[in-house]
């Protein structure tokens, strides 16, 4: 089957407007250009030159002859772009342009289908075209001054042509260069040496987006793919940037792609595209560099889908929402941490405070019972002597009052109003606040770092998958240039050429499928270095977590000491009962003592056992004494303690979650909402003119740009 009649067999459903110039490469590059582009797509354009030759005119003719090379790679382009569009569109627009070769347009001419699954006798449509004219029947038409037109279809379909200037969504700027100098691209012809050519892709289509309640400008995402063919008689050595080459017998297909503002849509600077070239691709330009022998330039085609995203899930390996749940529970633990923190330190201040008085309270004890001795002495030396008797007497009545006003501070520093036993048991319960609050807060950690890792290695595991589903896109390309290039040098039979016809279709579903995933490779592992940071053993929630686990255990240690030390003052035959039953016995002593200045004759047996007891009572005020010096230590370092908890809780809630909070509410959210304004973006082109309310419609581009010849 030679190749003409393969060209022949793929152009079976269709014609389009030509120029005139038969190129037997062109079905070639076409076969090869449309299977690499990706399959399925709403919006779709190519971009082809054509010769240099400023008198040359375009003619739109309908049903005109297509047996040259361009009526058969706008067909076989056409099929390829219909295979993805929707059967319910009821109005396909397709727009053929012309350009010079530096891609530049020069006329444009929009050919529309508007279907009627209906059979009714008129259709509603609307138009800003020029020079509209039926190329498939007689129907006519009327147009109201707003440019809705009504065809009167009596129950069939109507095609139509007409002419606009309106502006292309993604314009191709081609630039040319001999030996490191620029140059035009008429003075290249029949010129030897080093050549570049480089196509800049510009896009115009843009979406205004709120995401994190700032207002972004997101593009729609369009992917082109540019093809020429060089043979190897006028080029070697040739080198592609953003692209790669097919050798195809006596010449070179040369395939280059870019996604012009993607990167800018995802909020990717070029300093990460640089330092991440090998992870991440996301190129606005493709560039050929070749040894030229007396240079000359068939056309060069380049094709630009619109909704390659529209349909794609970017965003489910990664669980957004519970990962930013539990983050927000965890910075809302540490806020309740370190407000626990707070009062505790406040309650120590108070208790600190307190002790003072207490401590008073036991030197003025002390005092008076050291004075109740030396009455006791005194008065067993000279009980029977009438002025020493006296004179004992009124010495422990002394001492009694002072005693008796020593018990009385004693009881209000320990059970008065914010007293020890009330700031014991402030601080009992701060430390148990601050306990069950540092366990929640490791808990909620532990959570988060389980959560984390899990999106991290999903996203990690579907990177691996689609970067493996992207690496056969040159082995289905290569199967398919094979199986055109068998066809053209064989006869096929009916039936071998249904079995071409199907072979060529799976092999663009798969190039389709291939091509898919290596965008989504790429926008995964934009979000996977996003948390890179947080996750592995040296990551910062490997630190966050070994951190609240020990903040956990020492908080639980002094919640148990606290605890004790509550029980040792407030607790049953502790230190505010034994006070509270002094300051109750002590006005017993005061009123003993006052009788025994008044009923000294009866002293002469009880003194005795007064210095027994007293002395008794001395020691146990030495023992008092000791252990009063040494729980004031021990509050005035748990005071201090509590303060600097206090402080590197703030610390620890500032520089640590707060950090993190912020990292994943800023960063990784961030590039996840815009991932999916992309995508959203890429499902609303739709038409490139104008089309009647409520009707569907899908749009493809065909672009001609000239030869250098």
């Amino acid at each position: 089957m030679k190749r003409k009649e393969v060209e022949e067999l793929l152009n079976e459903n269709g014609k389009r407007p030509g120029n005139g110039r038969k190129r037997v490469r062109t079905k070639v590059l076409a076969g090869v250009l449309t299977i690499t582009l990706i399959g399925g797509t709403a919006s779709y354009y190519t971009i082809r030159t054509r010769a240099a030759d400023p008198t040359a005119q375009t003619t739109v003719q309908a049903g005109s002859d297509t047996s040259d090379d361009e009526s058969t790679l706008s067909d076989i382009i056409r099929k390829e772009v219909n295979t993805g569009e929707s059967s319910e569109a009821g109005k396909e627009e397709t727009v053929y342009v012309n350009a010079d070769s530096t891609g530049a347009a020069q006329d444009i001419t929009v050919s529309d289908v508007l279907k009627n699954t209906d059979s009714a006798a008129t259709i509603k449509d609307a138009s800003n075209l020029d020079n509209i004219v039926n190329v498939k029947g007689d129907e006519t038409y009327t147009e109201d001054a707003d440019g809705n037109l009504t065809w009167n279809a009596d129950g069939s379909n109507i095609y139509y042509q007409g002419t606009t200037d309106a502006e292309l969504p993604v314009s191709v700027k081609v630039t040319y260069m001999l030996d490191g100098k620029a140059v035009t691209p008429e003075s290249l012809v029949g010129k030897s040496g080093k050549v570049t050519i480089r196509f800049d892709y510009t896009n115009k289509e843009t979406r205004q987006v709120v995401i994190n309640g700032t207002t972004e400008t997101i593009y729609v995402p369009f992917v082109a793919v540019t093809g020429m063919m060089l043979p190897n008689d006028h080029f070697s050595n040739i080198q592609v940037t953003n692209g790669k080459t097919i050798n195809e017998g006596d010449n070179n297909i040369v395939v280059g792609y870019a996604m012009p503002g993607l990167a800018e849509s995802l909020g990717i600077s070029d300093d990460l595209l640089k330092d991440k070239a090998d992870e991440i691709t996301i190129p606005d330009y493709f560039e050929v560099t070749a040894d030229a022998q007396d240079f000359q330039l068939g056309i060069t085609m380049t094709g630009v889908a619109s909704d390659v995203l529209a349909d794609m899930d970017l965003t489910g390996s990664v669980d957004t929402d519970s990962i930013k749940n539990s983050v927000n529970t965890l910075g809302d633990s540490a806020d309740q941490l370190v407000s626990g923190a707070t009062e505790l330190s406040g309650g120590l201040d108070t208790l600190n405070s307190s002790f003072g008085t207490y401590k008073s309270g036991i030197s003025s004890l002390s005092d008076g019972i050291l004075s109740v001795q030396s009455g006791a002495s005194r008065l067993a030396g000279a009980y029977t002597g009438s002025d020493g008797a006296v004179n004992g007497a009124a010495s422990v009545a002394s001492g009694a009052k002072l005693t008796n006003s020593g018990a009385a501070l004693i009881n209000d520093g320990v059970n008065g109003e914010n007293g020890l036993s009330d700031g014991t048991a402030a601080l009992a319960q701060g430390t148990a606040y601050l306990a069950g609050q540092t366990a929640v807060l490791d808990s909620n950690v532990s959570q988060l770092s389980a959560s984390l890792n899990d999106s991290y290695n999903n996203i990690s595991n579907n990177i691996t998958a689609y970067s493996t589903a992207a690496s056969q896109l040159s082995t289905y390309q290569q199967q398919l240039n094979t199986l055109l290039t068998e066809a053209s040098q064989k006869s096929m039979t009916q039936e071998e050429e249904a079995a071409f016809v199907s072979q060529v279709s799976q092999l663009t579903s798969a190039i389709a499928q291939c091509s898919g995933a290596q965008g989504a490779a790429a926008a995964l592992g934009s979000v996977k270095q996003s948390m890179d940071p947080l996750t592995g053993e040296d990551g910062k929630l490997k630190e966050l977590t070994d951190g609240t686990s020990a903040l956990a255990s020492g908080t639980a240690d002094l919640n148990s000491n606290v605890s004790t030390l509550n029980e040792k003052v407030n607790g049953k035959g502790g230190l505010a009962e034994g006070v509270s039953s002094l300051a109750q016995n002590t006005p017993a002593l005061a009123q003993g003592a006052s009788q025994l200045s008044d009923g000294i004759s009866q002293m002469s047996s009880g003194t005795a056992a007064l210095v027994d007891g007293t002395g008794r009572l001395t020691t146990g005020m030495d023992a008092l004494s000791t252990g009063t010096e040494e729980l004031g230590s021990g509050i005035s370092t748990l005071d201090s303690g509590s303060a600097a908890l206090m402080d590197g809780m703030v610390t620890f809630n500032d520089e640590g979650i707060r950090k993190i909070v912020d990292v994943f509410n800023g960063d990784v959210t961030n590039l996840v909402d815009r991932i999916n304004a992309v995508r959203d973006a890429a499902g609303t082109y739709h038409i490139f003119t104008k089309t009647a309310d409520g009707t569907s419609s899908s749009v493809k581009f065909v672009i001609e740009t000239s030869e250098i010849k």
